[in-house]
């Protein structure tokens, strides 16, 4: 017989019905606690008295009332999107222990992720995209077990990416681009074994590609573009099977393909572009037969074409540009029949175009320019119905346009500048009337007239002609071209402008330097307004000027190089004194003519970001841009710095003075302005033409980008990017400034400085010496980076020759502010006495035992050794001989030894 112990059933009955009660009562508590979280919020115009929370907009609740979910996104089309500001922090998330998703998309957003995120443990979606948070994310995400997309893409997120993200298993999307994110990805980013799209590009994330990233093998998408990830790839990035799209492109890497790449038998998407990465094509390319995009352009691979790319029968993009592919060009090409873009540009190609490009019917842009292809334009061009764009400029390319060309009816870009045709124009040309916009056919061997038929050509926005060996007039016909914006014909032997070019109202450039145009125009009968206008665009475009004392207030006589264009009733001509002035024009004409046709050339063909905007923007001011936004016009430059005061000035040197200027559309510029003493002399204008071919050619992420130029009444001046934090002389003379300036921040400005020195002597077209490197010359952006400047006295050497060059820069030098204290940490040790290290082998008594800037360059970013010994303990000579006290392997010293 069982004994029941009733004193323990009572008990237990109890504890029962307690706890039951307690379950009810917190349950029932729990809407009243969320619905009075989500009012402290101040994310919903409401209160207590407006009925159920669950009913609120962007608000879904279970069966017991508890939110689950929070969209205040676009997406969620309800009346509360993005209308008001919201302070993240606001929301207590401690009181949502069901919300399973968070989705704030553009929901205005501000302030950082609270760590109490951490407590919303059934949470599997949270999207706070195209926000405006702040600050680095909370280690406590890693609580959020259940997590399956997380997606802050579009903010201004920092820090590193938190290690402790790579305990969310579950998590199949992860995107953190478009924000601050710096240092490395997590080497056990391969623990997420369900990750299928990674987004991470568009920060500042460094070092290498985990090898743990090929354990991803459900990965679908990885894109890691525009960060500072440098080395090699994986070998075993062959094992992302599943992998459709793979973006690296604008960062650092620099070694060969991995030819495990064609294992990535799925890939459609291929883009590296803008990086180092050397070697040729992978001969088994030809195996990623679902490819339809391949991006390779701004690298370092070479060697020829293989014949098996045409065996890519997906392909409908491909972009080998600036590299150093050569030899011809297969005829395989013409396999690719869905090709839609292909660009091969700035290359060193060569032989004939292949007539099998025909084939190609679908595609709408072609771009051979910058190579070195010879013979004829072939006619089968003439089968490219769908063809927009058509680049050849800068080949050798001989003999007449083809008639075929004139089958191209959806043309609008056709540039064939810079070649050996021979011409005519027309009737090669005939049929293009309804879409040609763009036309340059300048720096060739054209002769004869210039055709009529060119008025037919009624959208045509941009003409130029220079450059050849057309005579006799100009035809009235070219007035029917409404819509013409830019006309050059200078260099000619063009004898007659008709006044009817007055009726060009859009008409902002007009170059006819360098003819046999010397008559006055004939009187007036049509518009004085718009042969006004012309007539300044005519004033304050190179190279054509106007030596009148006064300032330029209506219709004058305008003198240029070859002769006089005048409208009518201008005042007589001034008399000149050509013994004084004609030495003063020919050296103006020289200099102004090289820098605009380098910075067309420049533009026109190296530029990586999309088509130039070279032109005048406000009546009587030329400025020339590229890669800009917006136009900038002299008077902009003018009004934002009241005329070049003193309170806007933020530098000032031996030869010119920097200014601050805040643009009409709030983008802040700086100005480098000569003084006018040096405008006057010879000396400055080769330096300011110097400078200006210089910073035209490099590209550099460390050298300081310049926007344009001006040259005009006598002023003279750059316009850059604006570097926030000056220059490195100013960081380090201000006591407060170089205390922020550690030795992790002085290392990587060492760093920076290097890689543009290397650049610079390895990696451009030729040698360029800078020659005044000085810390007045490193200009600092707001995250400290290093900026190289002021090309002045820069010289290009000749790589075939012996070179010698004499110091010309800035002599002088200042002694440091407080030294700081010895650094703590032992890599960044490692690293000081590394810089220091390369620096005394910089200056090696024997110069065969210096290293070349690209072996500075990849030391600082190889060596990542431990220090042996105590930083304090190191000496002098020690430094020469960096393996004595540094962990692993290094070559500094070698030469030292030897």
């Amino acid at each position: 017989m069982i004994k029941f112990n009733y004193q323990f059933i009572v008990l237990l009955v109890a504890w029962t019905t307690i706890v039951l009660f307690t379950s009810v009562s917190m349950t029932a508590s729990s809407p009243e606690l969320e619905a009075k979280a989500l009012l402290q919020s101040g994310w919903w115009p409401y209160s207590e008295d407006d009925g159920d929370h669950c009913d609120w907009p962007g608000i879904a609740c279970n069966y017991e009332g508890s939110v689950t979910d929070i969209c205040l996104a676009r997406a969620c089309e309800n009346e509360l999107s993005s209308k008001m500001k919201r302070d993240f922090s606001k929301l207590n998330f401690s009181s949502f222990p069901n919300l399973a998703r968070l989705k704030l998309a553009d929901a205005s957003l501000f302030g950082s992720i609270p760590a109490e995120i951490g407590t919303l443990s059934k949470l599997i979606h949270v999207d706070l995209s195209f926000n405006g948070l702040t600050g680095q994310l909370p280690p406590s995400l890693a609580n959020l077990s259940q997590l399956v997309v997380l997606d802050l893409y579009y903010n201004k997120l920092n820090g590193s990416v938190p290690q402790q993200l790579t305990s969310l298993r579950n998590l199949i999307a992860l995107n953190m681009s478009s924000n601050s994110f710096t240092g490395p990805i997590p080497p056990d980013i391969g623990l997420l074994i369900n990750l299928t799209h990674l987004h991470l590009s568009s920060n500042q994330i460094e070092g290498h590609l985990p090898l743990s990233l090929s354990r991803l093998a459900n990965l679908v998408i990885l894109d890691a573009a525009s960060n500072k990830i440098s080395g090699s790839f994986p070998d075993q990035i062959g094992n992302l099977k599943n992998l459709v799209s793979l973006d690296l492109s604008h960062n650092m890497l620099n070694a060969p393909l991995p030819s495990t790449l064609d294992q990535l038998n799925k890939l459609a998407y291929l883009s590296l572009s803008f990086n180092k990465i050397n070697g040729s094509i992978i001969s088994t390319l030809d195996q990623l037969t679902n490819l339809v995009e391949l991006h390779l352009e701004s690298n370092q691979i070479g060697n020829s074409l293989p014949p098996k790319i045409g065996n890519l029968k997906n392909l409908s993009l491909l972009s080998l540009g600036d590299n150093l592919f050569s030899g011809s060009l297969p005829p395989e090409i013409g396999n690719l029949k869905n090709l839609s873009v292909l660009s091969l540009n700035r290359n060193m190609f060569n032989g004939f175009i292949p007539l099998e490009i025909g084939n190609l019917e679908n595609l709408t842009v072609l771009d051979l320019s910058v190579n070195t292809f010879q013979g004829s334009l072939p006619p089968t061009f003439g089968q490219l119905a769908n063809l927009r764009e058509l680049r050849i400029s800068s080949n050798e390319i001989s003999g007449s346009i083809p008639l075929e060309i004139g089958n191209l009816k959806n043309l609008t870009h056709l540039d064939l500048s810079f070649n050996k045709l021979l011409g005519p124009i027309f009737p090669s040309l005939n049929g293009l009337e309804d879409n040609l916009a763009y036309l340059y056919l300048g720096s060739n061997r054209i002769k004869g007239s210039i055709d009529p038929n060119i008025g037919n050509l009624k959208e045509l926005r941009e003409l130029d002609l220079s450059l050849n060996e057309l005579s006799g007039i100009v035809p009235k016909q070219i007035a029917q071209l409404k819509g013409l914006q830019h006309l050059n014909l200078s260099w000619n032997n063009l004898k007659c402008l008709p006044i009817e070019i007055c009726d060009c109202e859009g008409l902002n450039v007009l170059d006819i330097s360098h003819n046999l145009i010397r008559a006055d125009l004939p009187p007036i009968q049509g518009n004085w307004l718009a042969c006004n206008y012309i007539a300044k665009i005519i004033q304050a475009h190179p190279p054509c000027y106007s030596f009148l004392d006064e300032p330029f207030d209506g219709i004058k006589d305008l003198y240029c190089d070859t002769g006089v264009l005048a409208c009518a009733n201008g005042p007589k001509r001034k008399r000149v004194d050509y013994k004084i002035i004609l030495p003063v024009i020919i050296f103006s004409v020289a200099l102004i003519f090289s820098a605009s046709i380098l910075l067309v050339y420049k533009c026109r063909l190296g530029n990586r970001n999309g088509e130039p905007d070279n032109g005048a923007t406000k009546e009587g001011d030329t400025f020339l841009i590229w890669n800009c936004d917006e136009k900038i016009a002299y008077e902009d430059i003018i009004r934002a710095t009241e005329d070049f005061d003193t309170r806007y000035c933020i530098g000032r040197g031996g030869h010119a003075s920097v200014y601050k200027a805040q643009l009409p559309s709030g983008k802040v510029v700086a100005v480098k302005k000569f003084h006018a003493s040096e405008v006057e002399g010879v000396a400055s204008p080769r330096s300011f033409a110097t400078e200006v071919k210089t910073l035209t050619e490099i590209r550099h992420r460390n050298i300081a980008r310049l926007y344009g130029f001006c040259l005009y009444k006598r002023c003279m001046f750059l316009v850059s990017k604006y570097m926030e934090r000056g220059s490195l002389f100013s960081v380090l003379r201000d006591d407060a400034e170089a205390v922020q300036l550690d030795w992790s921040k002085r290392v990587n400005i060492i760093k920076g400085t290097a890689h543009a020195l290397s650049y610079l002597h390895h990696d451009c077209g030729w040698p360029i010496v800078h020659r005044d490197l000085t810390s007045t010359n490193i200009l600092l952006n707001s995250e400290l980076e290093a900026c190289v400047s002021d090309f002045g006295t820069a010289k290009l050497l000749d790589p075939d020759s012996s070179n010698q060059t004499m110091f010309a820069g800035t002599l002088g030098y200042i002694a440091p502010d407080d030294r700081l204290s010895p650094p703590r940490n032992r890599v960044v040790a490692g690293e000081v006495v590394l810089v220091a290290s390369l620096a005394f082998a910089c200056i090696n008594a024997k110069p065969k035992c210096r290293p070349t800037m690209k072996q500075v360059s990849q030391h600082s970013i190889a060596c990542k050794g431990l220090l042996a010994r105590s930083f304090s303990k190191i000496s002098l000579g020690q430094l020469m001989i960096p393996e004595a006290f540094l962990d692993g392997e290094s070559e500094i010293g070698t030469c030292n030894r030897n």
